[in-house]
């Protein structure tokens, strides 16, 4: 087949309104083109475009039509070799502002013919028998539009693979999936599979591809991806070892993830993991975490997470929102802000060496919400001895400060409390910003004011000792109180489980040493804010008795406790009830200003006497 002319399955253009008061016709979209031929040639224009929409009365302007669906299967391959023509299916242009534009169609090539046996093993994902599957998306000149081209289920099809996804203009992608809202409700035959195995194209940085409940989406092979990846409602883990065809329903798999310049990817409230072989983020690159989170977002990777300076992972305001908590929290009070890793005596929770918790939000003002508590993020790069992490970016959990709202008599509504951020990681180095800070307080009507959210709670695990191979900050903070009206909120907690023990070495410690940590460092720190009667606390978690801190830093002045069970005098609480906390040094500038409290049912033992 010798194709030199034109070929068009065009729409028709809507019709202008050309008296009284109406509104003008839209356009008709693209049609479909169906080109199969064992061998094919040519350099002519093949069309499926979308008809332009039309000038109505004053603004009752019309749109154009989508673009329609070209395909094209060459039994011998004959993309760009001996076919050198123009194929394209884009949209009609809208006439006016009366609509987003119209989007484009698609562009499918099955260039080659494999045997029967190599399709068969990739099932309905390559009934045609394509060697190569690629899908060309181009809107032309036309503006960008909210509006995308969409891969749509036929025939109950479930599986797609995409060898080359070529993107000449700026575009969104989506497979058509249920109309179903939550990735739980998806049974587990009706999951779509789309695989990408490399993407290209002047479009590629300001694209989009989006994945709905239902859908899992793999990218394997791709040095560089750099769109935005949208994904909402749906489970994502790593698994970038394995073929496609193995993936589990909700799994996501990166080989080499790049995220450039300013590309983003955004995990909606249900995602629980994003993983990649390899992960790497440069120049303003980041990754936004949506609330309200319902679990903690687990981002892994195999063998190096590099994040490079100005680069961010932020999760900040996602965890619980106004006056809201886990039920091992305390309750907040109007205009008190969220508790999370500090507060008054006995109001704290979250595990300080394993830290899971989104931040409590804050209480509410009189006509406005408390400000959200920060969200729970694990980082994991533990496969080999040899993964490493390289953290020279912003991670942030940090809560949400309140805002006061518009009736200038109000009282001001509390900021949410600091998140979670667990870390683990065969090797850690880097020069970043790590931070679990509370959100702040707010001015409210005359002396009415709020108090800022206690800090959260990191956790840095890593296996080779890196606590001098890392620079940066680390910090959980209080949200900064406005005013005087209640004390100043406590800060939270920072774990370092730096190096680690044998097993058998950690037996010996039994519950103290449960993760095999080399050297358990606490900081505490609450920078230059007010000193307060409200401190951080290590808390009970699942019934532990035995606390070991190999070294505890004060950077500012504080009090320390165990948060014992709530029992008035120590002859009333059993002896396999007691608490013991080990401090084996301590340092630091608040070092001589803090306190070590210890209430009924504690033991403390501390073999440098400096507090």
């Amino acid at each position: 087949m010798e194709l030199n002319g034109t070929v068009s399955v065009d729409g028709q253009s809507g019709r202008a309104f050309t008296s009284g008061s109406g509104s003008a016709s839209g356009g008709g979209a693209g049609g479909s083109l169906l080109v199969v031929a064992s061998r094919l040639s040519g350099s002519g224009t093949l069309s499926a475009d979308g008809g332009a929409g039309a000038d109505g009365y004053s603004t009752l302007d019309s749109n154009g039509g989508s673009g329609g669906r070209i395909a094209i299967h060459a039994y011998q391959p004959s993309r760009a070799v001996a076919f050198t023509g123009t194929v394209r299916a884009r949209a009609g242009p809208a006439y006016g502002s009366w609509s987003p534009q119209a989007a484009a169609g698609t562009v499918y090539w099955c260039d080659g013919r494999v045997s029967e046996s190599e399709a068969a093993l990739e099932g309905e994902a390559n009934a045609h028998r394509c060697g190569v599957r690629r899908l060309e998306l181009d809107n032309g000149d036309l503006p960008e539009t909210p509006y995308y081209p969409q891969l749509s289920i036929v025939g109950g099809r479930r599986r797609f693979v995409i060898d080359e996804l070529h993107l000449e203009t700026a575009t969104t992608l989506s497979v058509q999936t249920p109309d179903t809202p939550y990735s739980e409700w998806v049974p587990d035959d009706s999951w779509v599979y789309l695989v990408i195995s490399s993407m290209s194209g002047p479009g590629l940085p300001k694209s989009t591809i989006r994945s709905f409940a239902g859908t899992s989406v793999s990218i394997f092979g791709s040095e560089t991806v750099s769109p935005s990846l949208t994904l909402n409602g749906t489970s994502l883990v790593s698994d970038p070892g394995s073929p496609p065809r193995t993936f589990a329903q909700g799994r996501y798999a990166f080989d080499k993830l790049r995220l450039l310049d300013s590309s983003a990817v955004t995990l909606g409230a249900g995602v629980k993991a994003l993983g990649a072989a390899e992960l790497d983020m440069s120049g303003s690159a980041r990754v936004s975490i949506e609330g309200p989170q319902s679990d903690q977002v687990r981002l892994e990777v195999r063998d190096h997470f590099r994040l490079g300076s100005g680069s961010s992972i932020l999760a900040v305001g996602t965890g619980y929102g106004s006056n809201a908590r886990h039920p091992s929290c305390q309750a907040t009070l109007p205009r008190d802000g969220g508790l999370h890793g500090g507060g008054p005596a006995g109001k704290s929770c979250g595990d300080y060496e394993w830290p899971v918790l989104r931040g409590p939000g804050g209480g509410p003002g009189s006509s406005s919400l408390g400000g959200s508590g920060g969200g729970s993020v694990m980082l994991v790069c533990n496969a080999t001895e040899s993964s490493a992490m390289e953290l020279n970016g912003t991670v942030s959990v940090d809560g949400q400060s309140g805002v006061l709202g518009s009736s200038s008599f109000d009282f001001a509504p509390g900021g949410g409390a600091g998140g979670s951020l667990l870390v683990v990681a065969s090797r850690l180095s880097g020069s970043g910003t790590l931070s679990a800070d509370g959100g702040a307080g707010a001015d409210g009507y005359e002396t009415d004011d709020s108090n800022g959210g206690s800090g959260g709670r990191i956790a840095i695990h890593a296996y080779q000792p890196s606590r001098t191979n890392f620079t940066g900050t680390v910090r959980a903070r209080a949200g900064p109180a406005y005013g005087s009206w209640s004390p100043q909120a406590a800060a939270g907690t920072v774990y370092w489980c730096d190096g680690r023990v044998s097993e058998s070495e950690a037996a010996l410690e039994g519950e103290a040493n449960a993760h095999r940590c080399g050297v358990r460092r606490l900081e505490l720190d609450n920078g230059d804010l007010p000193e307060t009667p409200y401190y951080p606390q290590l808390s009970i978690a699942g019934g532990r008795r035995r606390f070991v801190i190999d070294e505890l830093h004060l950077e500012t002045a504080t009090t320390l406790s165990v948060q014992t069970p709530d029992t008035p005098y120590s002859e009333w609480v059993p002896d396999d009830s007691w608490v013991y906390l080990v401090i084996s040094s301590m340092s630091g500038q608040g070092c001589q200003k803090s306190t070590i409290r210890s209430f009924a049912g504690t033991s403390l033992a501390s073999s440098v006497q400096r507090p």
